[in-house]
C-alpha cells in the first residue's frame, strides 16, 4: 500500500516499517514474500539506508522459505563478492543445488 501509493501517500519508509511489523507477527517469521521485499528494500536503501548484512539475512530467509529468486540472488552474491559478502564457492553450491531441487519439484 505505501510502497505504491495506494489510497495513500507513497512512502518507502513506512512500507518498510510495515513489512518488518508483519514479519513480527505470529507464523509470518518465514514468509518469504515478505522476506524477499525487505532484502530488495535493504539491498537497494529504499526507505532506509542499504544494508548488505540486513540484506542478506532476509534473503537467506526468503531462500530458506522457498524462494527461487532469493536463491538465485545469493547464488550471485557468493558468487561475485556482493553486499560486502566474500566470495565462497561452498555457498554457491549450496544455494544452487537447493535451487535446482525446489525447481525439479514445480516441473
Amino acid at each position: 500500500m505505501y510502497e505504491e501509493g495506494l489510497g495513500v501517500p507513497q512512502d518507502n519508509y513506512q512500507a518498510l516499517q510495515y513489512y518488518e511489523k508483519s514479519l513480527d507477527q505470529a507464523n509470518r517469521s518465514s514468509d518469504s514474500w515478505l522476506h524477499l521485499k525487505l532484502a530488495r528494500m535493504y539491498e537497494n536503501g529504499v526507505g532506509t539506508t542499504k544494508d548488505g548484512e540486513k540484506a542478506i539475512q532476509h534473503y537467506i530467509s526468503a531462500g530458506f522459505g522457498g524462494d527461487v529468486e532469493s536463491m538465485k540472488k545469493l547464488e550471485d552474491v557468493y558468487a561475485n563478492g556482493l553486499l560486502g559478502q566474500k566470495i565462497d564457492t561452498k555457498k554457491v553450491r549450496f544455494w544452487s543445488d537447493k535451487r535446482r531441487e525446489i525447481s525439479s519439484r514445480t516441473l
